[in-house]
């Protein structure tokens, strides 16, 4: 499914549901999972496989219907985090579904620091599932290819605040996160280690359209997830006629439904812009739309805006990192966590 496609079949589902907080539960619940169970994942759940068991489009359908309970449930302190935001929605769905769940449960060591937190627990019966949320949004860089025919992969997803990667994020969850379940502590603290342990990893992929020949998946990379594109504000000039908005963070998740008055024109659009990067060189998510004869406008593509120099700054930013961290730690000796050590090493600078 291509990003429009998902764009257009997320609107023609779900259209009529206007809330934010609600469109970003069903974003969350419903879009396709970032990542694919391949063996670069070494067995690990990363697409939440106890959800599947549920029939969630009902469960959408009686939230929608009847939402007072679920918003209620989303009271308290505002945030400007979309992860703690996304981990708020989905703790709420959790409570409606699992009676009993738990979140933020936090295990310490014999001097009291904290070792780990659970993001959610979820009962069944005497036993618990673990799940791990994390929603992700990774802009792709590719390194120059060396000698030895290096092939783009995990490593190529960049943080837009060029401080991370996918597959280094992806390392952690996998070799801390998910594992906290088994180590000693944990089990005192729940009775027992955790019956099944997932991850639900959500997110948005961000493409170069010199980079159009990497859209084939890489490995451990969904063929089907959430795609947008990289634009130069240089590139953004040079298109035709378009009009769209700027997205606030917490308002990543699902595709935009806004009102029309939002939506200008791409000339006024870059001007915005300019005015942001005259103050700050992160970029910004734009969504480019179309609106309709009742008031609104609907995202049709989304791609993050970079300065020009963008493509300069993250290969700086990759060989610094190589230099800091050299190889990706190996897990904690002595922690059975039923996967295979995780062996590769962090991609070249270069």
């Amino acid at each position: 499914m291509t990003a429009i496609q998902f764009q257009q079949a997320f609107h023609a589902d779900w259209g009529d549901v206007a809330d934010p907080d609600l469109r970003a539960l069903i974003w969350l619940l419903t879009s396709p999972h970032l990542l694919s169970s391949e063996a670069c994942w070494y067995g690990a759940d990363v697409s939440a496989a106890f959800l599947s068991e549920r029939d969630l489009l009902s469960d959408i359908r009686r939230i929608v219907d009847a939402p007072q309970t679920f918003k209620s449930l989303l009271v308290g302190p505002a945030t400007r985090r979309l992860g703690l935001y996304a981990e708020n929605l989905l703790h709420a769905y959790f409570q409606l579904v699992f009676p009993g769940s738990r979140r933020g449960l936090q295990i310490h060591d014999a001097q009291g620091r904290t070792i780990g937190e659970f993001d959610f627990l979820i009962p069944e019966g005497t036993r618990w599932t673990h799940c791990e949320l994390a929603t992700k949004f990774y802009l792709f860089h590719p390194a120059t290819s060396d000698s030895d025919g290096q092939q783009p992969d995990v490593y190529d997803y960049l943080g837009p605040n060029l401080a991370d990667s996918l597959g280094a994020k992806m390392h952690k969850i996998i070799h801390s996160q998910m594992r906290l379940g088994q180590q000693p502590q944990a089990v005192v603290k729940l009775g027992q280690a955790p019956d099944q342990v997932g991850a639900l990893i959500k997110g948005w992929l961000f493409y170069r359209e010199a980079d159009s020949h990497c859209l084939l998946p890489l490995p451990g990379v969904a063929p089907d997830h959430c795609k947008g594109k990289i634009w130069t504000l240089q590139e953004l000039r040079h298109q035709a006629a378009w009009e769209g908005c700027l997205l606030d963070r917490l308002e990543w998740l699902a595709p935009a439904r806004v009102d029309a008055a939002r939506s200008v024109c791409g000339v006024d659009v870059i001007e915005m812009i300019s005015t942001q990067f005259a103050l700050s060189d992160a970029p910004l998510m734009l969504a480019k739309l179309r609106r309709d004869a009742a008031g609104y406008a609907w995202e049709y593509e989304r791609g993050f805006v970079v300065p020009d120099n963008w493509t300069e700054r993250a290969a700086t930013a990759r060989t610094l990192r190589f230099e800091r961290d050299g190889v990706v730690a190996q897990p904690e000796a002595g922690i059975d966590s039923g996967m295979p050590a995780w062996t590769e090493s962090v991609r070249s600078g270069n």
